[in-house]
């Protein structure tokens, strides 16, 4: 999955620039729907549905704040 993100640097001020970051070794193509949700341990998990199946995939933090895992599907 491509995953294009941006976020605000500062409340009220500037955004930074787009980032796909998420998108190294993911399967499938652009993301069609997207939901995420912190954990009880502060991490977060993103699930996305692919552009032609509909497939899910999802990837976790491996630590709060920290480096992604890769990309799961099933």
């Amino acid at each position: 999955m491509l995953v294009a993100n941006t976020y605000q640097e500062t409340p009220g001020g500037n955004w930074s620039a787009w980032s796909t970051g998420l998108g190294n070794s993911a399967p499938g193509g652009i993301a069609l729907g997207l939901a995420a949700t912190q954990r009880h341990d502060g991490t977060i998990r993103l699930w996305a549905t692919g552009p032609d199946d509909l497939s899910l995939s999802s990837i976790a933090q491996a630590s709060a704040g920290g480096e992604w895992d890769k990309w799961e599907t099933g």
